[in-house]
């Protein structure tokens, strides 16, 4: 069952959402985007990018995540399900609304698609001199 989308949420109303829900949410400013349901280019890419960044970074001691793990941003969008992140320490993981968040990701990869483009777009223009790990291909 879907959930139906409200114009604006409270932090604690996402959280609420994205812990009840089958479907993963990214959270921005107010607003809830639906992250599922990628096409199969977007996920073998983003497979093509975790294994090839993986494999390069395992002997530096650094870990590749996947999407499917929620990452706290130091500056908006403050929750998202990046394509991937990397870590290349200890990772560090605060629980946020009862589902664990990486802190502290020296690396977060979107894999541009038309449905995340626009999305894409507009936090980069936001955040560009704020977020410098912020990556908007791959």
């Amino acid at each position: 069952m879907s959930a139906i989308i409200k114009p604006r949420y409270t932090l604690e109303e996402y959280f609420e959402l994205d812990r009840t829900s089958e479907e993963k949410y990214e959270y921005f400013n107010g607003e809830v985007f639906c992250m599922s349901g990628v096409k199969r280019n977007h996920t073998r890419i983003e497979t093509n990018c975790v294994r090839t960044l993986g494999n390069e970074l395992e002997a530096r001691g650094c870990t590749v995540y996947g999407g499917s793990l929620r990452v706290k941003t130091p500056s908006m969008p403050p929750y998202r399900y990046p394509d991937l992140s990397v870590v290349c320490e200890e990772p560090k993981f605060e629980e946020i609304g009862g589902l664990d968040a990486l802190t502290n990701p020296i690396l977060i990869v979107e894999v541009l698609s038309p449905s995340t483009e626009a999305m894409i777009a507009a936090i980069g223009s936001l955040t560009t001199n704020r977020f410098r790990d912020f990556v908007s291909t791959c």
